[in-house]
């Protein structure tokens, strides 16, 4: 096979750590696969072709968002990452302001503007398949 033998690719950047280019296609073809299934109602089959060129931004976001908050990969090993400070701290933030009591005197932000969030995975959707179109009819060219 000379996919396996003669290409090889340092995907983690750790020494002696190689994978061959056709185990490292595969698992974009699982990034491509997460992402759909993470649609669910939204997971048309032309997303699959639009999302693909968008792996690697993708993922390149999900790391810094990991080092963000401190939970990356940090080993060599496949050991689950502990969470547990977090998710405490998130628990002591809301007992704190007791957002689990309902309180009809609580005070709110009254001088802020709110403003419904945008669907971002929508948006995103039609950016990328209008562009991907466009890059489309340019390479045509």
């Amino acid at each position: 096979d000379i996919m396996r033998d003669n290409h090889l690719v340092k995907v983690s950047g750790l020494v002696a750590h190689f994978m061959g280019i056709d185990m490292n296609i595969e698992h974009n073809i699982g990034y491509v696969k997460d992402l759909y299934g993470a649609k669910g109602i939204y997971g048309v089959w032309d997303l699959l072709a639009d999302v693909s060129a968008a792996i690697v931004p993708a993922q390149d976001c999900k790391k810094k968002v990991q080092k963000m908050m401190d939970t990356s990969y940090q080993k060599r090993g496949h050991s689950n990452v502990d969470t547990s400070a977090l998710v405490w701290d998130v628990s002591r933030a809301v007992d704190g302001e007791n957002l689990l009591d309902y309180d009809i005197t609580r005070k709110t932000d009254t001088m802020r503007k709110h403003t419904l969030v945008p669907d971002l995975c929508a948006d995103g959707y039609q950016k990328l398949k209008a562009t991907i179109g466009s890059f489309n009819k340019r390479m045509k060219a």
